[in-house]
């Protein structure tokens, strides 16, 4: 006969004893009694002896093959988080009768009945969340029990190992990676983010998930496949620097950020916000005045325009977002030759560790339109030779994501212009 299968046992120096177990058996009408016992100390063989009697369950009717079973035992003795534990198996032949025995189960751990949250909790407002612990209900690929909730200042106490944080900048969009045990539609996921972090999850936009199931609305990935991929957009407003979020998963929706539960887990995790890009721009014209004659800006001398873009956030930019589309003034007339001093280009580029590529025959264009252009694909006009009077805008669009860094990075361009 085979002995059962102690997926967990859970104690809390009370009678008290939660239990989750799988039995094996050929199908019996009458059943079969699972006694639990615990033990001083481990045999080394891994299984259990009968050194203390807690008492039984009786599974009645097993219809044959494995069979889970959980529950609560009101035990003889009372059973503490990390007590050895083990059980048998016996056949029921009747109300009061019994013949085969199975071999002592190998040994179990008693473990706290709860998972509780790991948020600080001094200073703060965010509060404890608990979930009762049932085999098979949970993130990640482990869950671990506790008497109580803790209190760390960085939530980093308890065993959390279902969430994957990726890096959060303001105003991006992030894709959170939730490993869940419950595929389909049993369990749902509620999260939170302290975006202003005044030390609560009670603020507008600071719930990030709402009843969320595993390939339901809200699961990026659209596919019930064990992983819920949250998309979350970090609001412009939210703090530069660390955080503290709370993930939750249990049969129960609608929880809130401390409501206890039946089953499933709570995960609190530190995340750091990154700040977005913030491009700062600044626009000059001086002589052009090669030979150093000392020129001044009177009709008939060239002049150079130069744009500069500094970015002074804390973050990268988008991949290909900036585009200048520079107004040429009514007093000047765009010259379309090539100029030294810009490495023999009609437009120059300089720059300070931006980042960004510039490819003066793809990323420079044109317009003749009465009206600023939308965008950099907006600008179609053919330049002409010399100088061009019909060049109204100068567009350019360099490559790549600016970055952000300390001094900031920045880049110049330039063209040159004839005063008229």
């Amino acid at each position: 006969l085979n002995f059962p299968v102690l997926n967990f046992v859970s104690g809390n120096g009370t009678t008290s004893v939660g239990y989750d177990f799988d039995l094996d058996v050929p199908s019996n009408i009458s059943g079969y009694r699972v006694e639990f016992f615990a033990n001083s100390s481990a045999d080394p063989s891994g299984h259990g002896e009968g050194e203390t009697y807690l008492g039984f369950v009786d599974t009645g009717n097993h219809t044959g093959g494995v069979i889970n079973y959980n529950g609560t035992l009101t035990a003889l003795q009372s059973v503490s988080d990390g007590a050895i534990v083990s059980a048998t198996a016996t056949r029921k032949t009747g109300g009061a009768s019994f013949d085969v025995t199975s071999e002592f189960s190998l040994n179990a751990i008693a473990d706290s009945p709860n998972d509780f949250s790991d948020a600080p909790l001094t200073a703060t407002s965010f509060g404890s969340a608990s979930h009762m612990i049932v085999n098979g209900s949970r993130m990640g690929a482990t869950i671990d029990g506790e008497p109580s909730a803790f209190d760390s200042a960085d939530a980093s106490a308890d065993l959390d190992d279902g969430v994957t944080l990726p890096s959060f900048t303001q105003g991006a969009v992030s894709n959170i990676s939730i490993a869940v045990s419950q595929t389909g539609g049993t369990h749902y996921l509620q999260a939170w983010a302290d975006w202003n972090d005044d030390k609560d999850w009670n603020d507008l936009d600071e719930q990030i998930a709402v009843n969320i199931q595993d390939g339901g609305a809200g699961d990026t990935d659209g596919t019930a496949n064990g992983v819920i991929v949250l998309a979350t957009t970090t609001p412009g407003f939210a703090v530069t620097g660390p955080i503290f979020m709370r993930f939750r998963w249990s049969s129960t929706n609608n929880l809130s950020t401390t409501a206890s539960a039946s089953d499933g887990e709570v995960e609190d995790y530190q995340a750091t916000i990154g700040g977005g890009a913030m491009l700062a721009g600044a626009r000059a014209v001086e002589v052009y005045d090669p030979s150093s004659l000392g020129l001044y800006n009177t009709p008939g001398n060239d002049v150079i325009v130069s744009v500069t873009v500094t970015n002074e956030g804390e973050g990268t930019a988008d991949v290909d977002s900036i585009e200048i589309i520079d107004e040429v003034s009514d007093e000047l007339r765009f010259f379309s030759g090539t100029t030294i001093e810009f490495g023999g280009q009609v437009v120059g580029f300089e720059d300070s560790s931006s980042g960004l590529s510039f490819n003066p025959a793809n990323d420079v264009k044109y317009s003749n339109a009465g009206s600023r252009p939308a965008t950099f694909a907006d600008c179609t006009y053919t330049v002409g030779a010399g100088y061009d009077p019909d060049v109204t805008y100068v567009c350019i669009r360099p490559t790549g994501a600016m970055a952000a860094n300390d001094p900031d990075p920045s880049f110049t361009v330039k063209y040159r212009a004839k005063i008229e």
